[in-house]
């Protein structure tokens, strides 16, 4: 359900050139595609009298739409200089898609990156994966972007490769549901004890934020399996199951999103804030901040509201970024990375962990 958004992490002086040469030639960058018909037209423009097939540029903006542009354009131009869902290189033959990879060194993104492709390309024929796949990693030793070759982790300089991908500290995965935009930020400490998911079950997205407790045993555990937890039916009553569990103890924000409205219960000092008719409302306010779920003591709370807007958040973000600069920020695209860069202490480092949930309209996005 969920898709990472990539940063652009090529070479500032190509993002810089694409800049001023698209400035200067007064110039659009990608061409949107939502249709086999704006296929058509986007092919044409691209490569006036050009036979198929045809390669192309592609990006899978931020909103989800896809971007074509000409094979030697680069993708962060196709995108507008901005984030997106998906990137590479994909090839056109009769109005269907006969090759496409996520062959782009300017995002690197990883090959899990193709259901944003899929659910892009809609109902314009292509196969139902990449033709072929690339796994790019950051080298520790020489700072390189480096493509894994036959499942060798190292680099050219001889260093090795990381396995997990690491171009970007924070981690922002967006998701569409009606005309919701559900964004999940997690950012770890050598602590690493947040956890939270985002599901559709039927016509309900479950949203689930824990924060394990630290200093005591098991509380990574305990996140865990609060996170990982369907919670289809009672949230009061699925906080009071995980509590008599006992693996460890966590801070506990479940709810259930519902056209507009949501429902919800909590333990802790996590927090949840909707927008209201405007105004800015703490669902948990009259929460219990201990016992914590998994002391057998705990008593959670219930919440509701009909909403405009929505914000979950564990106390790394709440203890350490200002409460103005939160709302101020809201409905920027880029909320997820601006909220992590607030809180980062003056050595660039995080005080705590840091996880949340960004609940916002489509049409309230600004730019």
């Amino acid at each position: 359900m969920l898709s990472r958004l990539y940063k652009y992490v090529g070479p500032a002086e190509v993002e810089n050139a694409w800049r001023t040469s698209l400035r200067d030639a007064r110039s659009g960058t990608g061409h949107i595609v939502r249709s086999p018909r704006d296929l058509t037209a986007a092919l044409t423009a691209i490569a006036p009298g050009t036979q198929s097939p045809i390669t192309c540029t592609f990006v899978v903006d931020e909103l989800g739409v896809l971007r074509l542009a000409d094979r030697s354009s680069e993708h962060v131009a196709c995108a507008d200089f901005r984030p997106v869902l998906a990137a590479g290189e994909i090839t056109f033959d009769d109005g269907e898609v006969v090759e496409a990879s996520n062959q782009s060194t300017g995002y690197c993104p990883e090959p899990s990156c193709w259901t944003a492709l899929d659910r892009a390309l809609g109902e314009i024929p292509h196969p139902p994966n990449w033709t072929a796949a690339f796994q790019f990693r950051l080298c520790a030793s020489c700072g390189e972007r480096s493509i894994v070759k036959d499942a060798v982790y190292e680099c050219v300089c001889g260093g090795e490769l990381p396995r997990a991908w690491t171009f970007e500290r924070t981690t922002c995965q967006r998701a569409f549901v009606g005309d919701w935009v559900i964004d999940t930020i997690e950012e770890a400490t050598h602590t690493d004890q947040d956890r939270l998911s985002v599901r559709r079950f039927d016509d309900v997205t479950v949203l689930a934020l824990a924060d394990g407790a630290g200093g005591t045993s098991g509380g990574r555990e305990a996140a865990e399996a609060i996170a990982g937890h369907s919670f289809t039916h009672d949230l009061v009553a699925a906080i009071r199951e995980h509590d008599r569990g006992n693996v460890g103890q966590s801070t506990a924000i479940l709810a259930h999103l519902h056209g507009s409205t949501i429902h919800g219960a909590s333990v802790g000092d996590s927090q949840a804030w909707a927008r209201v008719a405007g105004s800015w409302m703490e669902l948990t306010a009259d929460q219990s901040r201990k016992p914590l779920v998994g002391s057998g003591r705990a008593t959670p709370t219930p919440f509701g509201a009909e909403l405009d807007a929505l914000l979950i958040g564990s106390d790394g973000l709440f203890n350490y970024v200002d409460r103005t600069h939160e709302r101020s920020d809201f409905f920027h695209p880029d909320v997820a990375w601006r909220l992590v860069e607030s809180a980062r202490l003056p050595n660039g480092e995080l005080w705590d962990d840091l996880s949340a949930i960004v609940v916002r309209r489509l049409g309230d996005l600004t730019g």
